[in-house]
Parts: C-alpha cells; sequence; structure tokens
C-alpha cells in the first residue's frame, strides 16, 4: 500500500521543523516550497525511540518509512501527487520546488536565484559548468568570456565522437557556418593561437594563412611499399589547360567586382588524369543556385539525380596529386633542358675548333 498524506479541502500541507518553521510545504497547486536548510528532530519522544506504525508507514528518528515495497507519495488537496518517492529512491515532483531563498526549479526549466548565474560543481566544488547572467556558458571556468568558453589544465579540450556507421551528411562531425553571406579575408571561420601570436587562420572565402606556409603528410619509407619511379607526366601536365574564372557565388554577391581566379576545370582534367577527380554531395548553396537541386511540389529544394537515379555530385580535384605531377613534369623538363645544354656545349666546341681552323687558313 502506498502512504498518502492528504491535507484537508483547501488547505496546504505542512511539515515543520521543531522550532514550527516550515520545513516543506505543499500548496493546493501542488507546488513544494523547501527552506534552504531542512532540519527534521523527533516528533516525539516515542518516534525518536520505538516509532510510530500508521497502517504500515514507520514514522521514527526524522524519518518516514513507508510499507514495504510501496512508495511514500505526498499530495496536494485536490488528491493528485505531488512528490513521490519510490521504492528505487527515484523522486519524482510534479509541479515547481520553490526554496524561501529564491531558488527555483520547475518542471520544465530551471532559474537562477539572482544576476550571478548558474553554477554546477564537482564533489570539491571546483571545475564545474557555469551559465552566467546574459547566456555565456563556461566549462572548466566560472568566467567565460565568450557564449561558450572550455578551459583545462593539459589533456583533451574537446573531444567529438560521430558513431553514425553509414555515409553521407549524417557522418559530419563538425560544421562552421556564418548564419548569412560572408566572403572576405577579414572574417575568421577559425582562428588557431597561443599567448603570443596567432598560428593559423581560415577565413570566410576558405583561405588558410599560418605563420610557417608549411602544409604536408605522412611520408615515412617506412609507412610505404611497392616504391616506385613514377611514369611520365610530360604529357599529362602539357594537356592541361589553366583558365580564369569566377565563382557563381562570388558573382552573386559581388556583381561585375567578382574577383578573377587562377586554375582548371574538373571536368576537362578528367579527360586527362581521371584519378584526379573525386566527388561530394552538394551543399545547399549548389543545390538551389549552381544547378545542383530542384525544386519538388511542395516548392522543396532537393538534389537532382542522374541517369540511374543516384544523387548528383559536385567533382573535385585532387590539387596536391596534379602539384606532384607538375613537379614530376618539371624534373623531366630540367632533364631535357641539361641534355640540350650539353648538345650546345660540344656544339659551341666543335664550333670553336672549326672557326680557329678557318682563321689559320685565312691566315696561311
Amino acid at each position: 500500500m502506498t502512504r498518502i498524506f492528504k491535507p484537508d479541502s483547501g488547505q496546504t500541507l505542512e511539515i515543520q521543523d521543531e522550532g514550527g518553521s516550515a520545513a516543506l510545504t505543499i500548496d493546493t497547486s501542488g507546488n513544494a516550497e523547501f527552506s534552504v536548510s531542512v532540519k527534521t528532530d523527533t516528533i516525539s519522544e516515542k518516534t525518536a525511540t520505538t516509532g510510530v506504525t500508521i497502517d504500515g508507514t514507520l514514522i521514527k528518528d526524522n524519518a518516514i518509512k513507508p510499507a514495504s515495497g510501496q512508495s511514500l507519495v505526498l499530495q496536494e488537496d485536490g488528491g493528485s501527487a505531488a512528490l513521490t518517492i519510490d521504492t528505487d529512491g527515484n523522486t519524482e515532483i510534479a509541479e515547481n520546488i520553490e526554496q524561501s531563498d529564491g531558488k527555483n526549479i520547475q518542471t520544465d526549466e530551471v532559474r537562477a536565484r539572482d544576476g550571478d548565474g548558474l553554477k554546477l560543481y564537482d564533489d570539491a566544488g571546483t571545475a564545474g559548468i557555469f551559465v552566467e547572467d546574459g547566456g555565456e556558458v563556461g566549462i572548466g571556468t566560472a568566467s567565460p568570456t565568450a557564449l561558450l568558453h572550455v578551459s583545462r589544465n593539459g589533456g583533451y579540450i574537446c573531444l567529438l565522437e560521430n558513431t553514425y556507421s553509414g555515409v553521407g551528411a549524417g557522418s559530419r562531425v563538425l560544421n562552421l557556418y556564418f548564419s548569412t553571406d560572408h566572403n572576405a579575408e577579414d572574417e575568421i571561420f577559425l582562428n588557431c593561437a597561443d599567448i603570443v601570436e596567432t598560428k593559423c587562420n581560415i577565413y570566410s572565402n576558405g583561405s588558410i594563412y599560418n605563420q610557417t606556409g608549411v602544409y604536408g603528410n605522412w611520408s615515412d619509407e617506412r609507412i610505404k611499399s611497392e616504391i616506385t619511379d613514377a611514369n611520365t607526366q610530360w604529357d599529362d601536365i602539357k594537356a592541361v589547360r589553366v583558365r580564369n574564372y569566377k565563382k557563381n557565388s562570388d558573382v552573386s554577391q559581388y556583381g561585375n567586382s567578382a574577383k578573377k581566379q587562377l586554375g582548371v576545370i574538373a571536368q576537362e582534367l578528367e579527360l586527362i588524369s581521371p584519378h584526379l577527380i573525386s566527388e561530394v554531395s552538394p551543399t545547399d548553396y549548389d543545390i538551389k543556385y549552381n544547378d545542383f537541386g530542384e525544386q519538388d511540389e511542395f516548392g522543396e529544394w532537393k538534389v537532382k539525380t542522374d541517369a540511374n537515379g543516384d544523387d548528383v555530385k559536385v567533382k573535385t580535384i585532387k590539387t596536391s596529386i596534379l602539384q606532384m605531377k607538375a613537379f614530376k613534369a618539371l624534373q623531366e623538363a630540367m632533364a631535357k633542358i641539361e641534355i640540350l645544354e650539353a648538345e650546345n656545349t660540344a656544339m659551341k666546341t666543335r664550333m670553336d675548333a672549326l672557326e680557329a681552323k678557318v682563321e689559320a687558313l685565312e691566315n696561311a
């Protein structure tokens, strides 16, 4: 049997400490109010020694214990449960908790008592989560200086893990974006810095700048196998068409003032070196403005499909590999130049000798 305490109609249920002050009050709307410090002493000499049992519910040593296997329920005057403690110790509060010092915990929100914000501490009283009055959140710091400020002495600051096992948009781990159009080298997507200076910036137009100018990859011989000299790249590089162009997104934003860029066209390069091309899903901008999408009968934008029914993709270029092909072609050009230089030297030697003979004959 569940033990129920129910006040008279229209009355408030109040549990007092020995001094007569309210320790727990449940009003007719079901709101529960606790004092800052709830102190329960003996109800009487009898309850402190042997206790009082009412229909299986024991009141003894400042405690109320329901019958075995039953929940403890405190009701408001309408008969609805205001506070329930089940046999596993779980507590369910039907309405709001209001403490006498102004702290407020509602069933769907937590409010700070004043302008100092909310603070959650660990068992040592430090390094918790802090929400400033105004919305700034600090993790590991009680004084956040940004909307989200995370601080830690060593170890990982942030570890993001996506457990999605499929492919496509669900495999995205981190997405940084402006909510409006931005395309400039003075607006930063990502800033990497120490206490002295900025080390690397990624700007809103996609440019990446760093202090060292170094971009590399793992290239240790011990992590590679089947190492051979590359085939000639002369014809491939000679056939590459280097183009000037403007990006559609730049034209839509800047019109005729959009900057010209220098590069290659994926479809043209694919005819020369197909392995330099990869494909990715179109962005929302591509779908709406770059002819990768269409509107359905409801006016919603969706990706177009090809003849096989697959979503169309955006072609991309493996620029770093193209650069290595150009490097190989440069080596080939250097080798040919060296051969021509050697032949030219030999020819010059023969010409010098021939001129000397002619001069000797003329002076004879």
